[in-house]
């Protein structure tokens, strides 16, 4: 019995804490949007990255922190961050104006605008992908009892069309959730730098990459992140950054 109570402290106490530690972040969220709606960005910022150091994966908080980035005119952060959140919510129109707005800043006026649903991959996140393949399977499954079942010729031949739609969205739904599986990884540019030939600060500088320019990840080693921009591959510092 007493092991049973014990048990059941350490849940209490666990789910305690944790409600303890959203109302902390609700009202330090709370806090940096005031401070933001102020004109006050690089207060916000400090509390918004107090937030993103306990791993809170949230498309509002990237939000918010592309924008403050964005009114600093610190452009290679605020373009990670605006992908950040588009990664987390690809249908968000205010997520695409401001990216594109910080894209026109680092390209020019002449920049590609930026429009993710141009490919219908994105149309979702990969966990509503997910959620899509097991609400179609599972209409799959209730079509094929119905069809298994009911002796009605006309019956079945509409519970045939429709499982052949339902396959259809079922495919599409599988296509669009293992997309995520074969994405390389991308990084941000976060501030000008040196394009190294090796992973050593006394190699040759090949180029100078400028804030904002997105680069494939290839490989790292201690502090140094081998990247390719087209054809070319460089190293550069670790911190130089951002993964998306």
């Amino acid at each position: 019995m007493k092991k049973y109570l014990f048990i059941w402290i350490i849940v209490f106490s666990f789910i305690a804490l944790k409600a303890t530690e959203t109302k902390d972040v609700t009202s330090i969220f709370q806090k940096a949007n005031q401070l933001q709606q102020n004109n006050q960005f690089k207060e916000a910022l400090q509390l918004y990255q107090e937030i993103e150091v306990s791993n809170i994966q949230s498309d509002a908080l990237f939000y918010n922190m592309g924008n403050a980035y964005y009114h600093l005119k610190q452009w290679g952060f605020a373009r990670a961050y605006f992908e950040k959140a588009l990664a987390l919510d690809p249908t968000n129109q205010d997520i695409i104006v401001n990216l594109n707005l910080t894209l026109k800043e680092i390209e020019g006026p002449n920049f590609q605008r930026l429009n993710p649903s141009d490919n219908p991959v994105n149309l979702f996140t990969q966990y509503h992908w997910l959620l899509l393949i097991m609400l179609f399977t599972f209409i799959l499954v209730v079509l094929f009892l119905f069809f298994k079942f009911i002796s009605n010729k006309k019956l079945k031949n509409i519970i045939l069309i429709l499982s052949i739609l339902n396959g259809f969205f079922l495919v599409f739904s599988l296509i669009g959730y293992s997309s995520y599986f074969f994405e390389e990884q991308e990084a941000i540019i976060i501030k000008d730098s040196k394009a190294h030939e090796n992973p050593i600060e006394k190699s040759d500088v090949l180029k100078v990459l400028t804030s904002g320019k997105k680069i494939m990840v290839l490989e790292k080693i201690d502090d140094w992140t081998q990247i390719q921009e087209g054809n070319n591959i460089f190293w550069i510092k670790s911190d130089d950054l951002i993964e998306l």
